[in-house]
């Protein structure tokens, strides 16, 4: 939030169409009409402003001739680039520990058909989705996004029509509560005390005061993994 209690988002958030349970808990909350359908990317190309280009529900063959011809890359490279996302989705599930240990570029460079024109927009699309250099995400992890994504093609993703704060996580957190959930916030755990292999006790501090929770049914912890390692 900013100096005047109101919140701004700070990143990009999309939901996908095969998020399978998250839609289950929008339904819950009665909070479906808060999204919207969106089924475009769209590409601003240097010097071509206010012009863009678009594809258009992404994974769907029905639209395949628009998102060839659509701008984005020259046709033949537009045709690389969906052949190798095809290709990518069939590879077999037995190579997971090799498709693992490669990055998307590494990939797409073993392929004898790549273009650096086809393989850069791989790297546009994953910093849409990921925030994430193409080099630096496996192959793998890549491959079962597209996957999922395209067993529900349409539409390609939905926004919040607000900020994420207000329009989902504070109905979900009102609704958890409203359960009988404790909820904590801005705590920080120092130690888990475990017994048989289940969690007992939680010693945290909330502001340099130290704190302790106990007598839980189910804990769950939202902590950084860099914060995770040092406990």
């Amino acid at each position: 939030p900013d100096a005047n209690g109101d919140f701004h988002e700070h990143s990009f958030h999309f939901f996908g169409m095969w998020y399978r349970n998250f839609w289950k808990i929008v339904e819950e909350l009665g909070l479906e009409d808060q999204f919207e359908n969106r089924p475009t990317y769209k590409f601003l190309r240097k010097h071509r402003f206010p012009k863009t280009n678009e594809l258009t529900n992404v994974g769907s063959p029905w639209y395949f001739w628009k998102n060839l011809y659509s701008g984005v890359l020259p046709p033949p490279h537009m045709f690389i680039f969906m052949y190798s996302l095809i290709d990518m989705m069939g590879q077999s599930f037995s190579r997971r520990s090799f498709l693992d240990q490669i990055s998307v570029n590494g990939f797409m460079s073993s392929r004898l058909y790549a273009t650096d024109t086809a393989a850069k927009l791989h790297q546009e699309e994953l910093a849409k989705t990921f925030a994430l250099a193409s080099y630096r995400t496996s192959a793998m992890t890549y491959r079962n996004f597209v996957r999922n994504a395209q067993r529900h093609p349409i539409p390609t993703i939905r926004i919040l029509k607000g900020n994420s704060q207000q329009t989902f996580l504070e109905p979900l957190t009102d609704h958890l509560q409203a359960l009988g959930c404790n909820i904590q916030l801005s705590t920080k755990a120092t130690k888990i005390v475990a017994a048989g292999g289940v969690a007992t006790r939680v010693h945290a501090k909330q502001g340099g005061t130290p704190v302790q929770f106990d007598g839980f049914d189910y804990l769950v912890i939202a902590i950084p993994p860099s914060a995770l390692a040092k406990i």
